[in-house]
């Protein structure tokens, strides 16, 4: 991978982040939570610890309840979701989705914002496309919003992709040869500074 770009940043994004302690010890942690906290207006303890274990049965769930968020892999899975399991009704393994993770998926406010802004975002970058055009994904994740585009009218153009993460960048290079365009893409790891510092 080429490495154009090595500026530091602050901001930390706990999917990122390297894991300090098991899953059971974060599910444990989950648990303590939930039940020091109590009832909520809207859904009782004994409701919360229900949906945590359904967490537990599926692999994107369990990677939520360890990691605390999305990595570039996972956020790919839920903006991609539109055009491939709910077309197939499968997952990535060819299996039916676990109905918490058809909620998720299919029903939740945040993943269905989430893929609706993608689609928003490659049609209006699409129309800026040009001939000799050189465009950044920051954060790229897979880095999808370039990579699924239309550049089979230009042959001259330039996609960098710019992440915390060097495994999901490893990822976003297996995508882009997928779709034929590594040869036009430059992949850079930014490097946070500690917490603390910086701006």
């Amino acid at each position: 991978m080429n490495n154009f770009l090595s500026t530091p940043l602050t901001a930390q994004n706990l999917s990122h982040e390297p894991l300090e302690s098991s899953f059971q010890a974060a599910k444990d942690a989950l648990i303590r939570k939930i039940q020091n906290r109590g009832d909520l207006p809207y859904i009782s303890v004994t409701k919360q610890l229900e949906l945590l274990e359904q967490l537990t049965e599926f692999e994107l769930g369990r990677f939520l309840i360890e990691r605390g968020g999305l990595n570039g892999y996972w956020t790919h899975y839920v903006i991609t979701h539109p055009n491939q399991g709910r077309c197939s009704g499968l997952n990535t393994y060819g299996q039916p989705f676990h109905p918490l993770e058809t909620f998720i998926l299919d029903s939740s406010p945040y993943a269905l914002a989430t893929q609706q802004r993608f689609s928003l975002f490659k049609t209006q970058i699409q129309q800026y496309l040009h001939e000799g055009c050189s465009i950044a994904s920051v954060p790229s994740g897979l880095m999808a919003d370039l990579l699924d585009l239309d550049y089979s009218s230009f042959q001259t153009f330039t996609l960098h992709g710019i992440d915390l993460d060097q495994e999901t960048l490893h990822q976003a290079e297996s995508y882009a040869e997928k779709k034929h365009l590594l040869q036009h893409c430059h992949f850079s790891v930014i490097t946070p500074l500690p917490k603390g510092k910086g701006f």
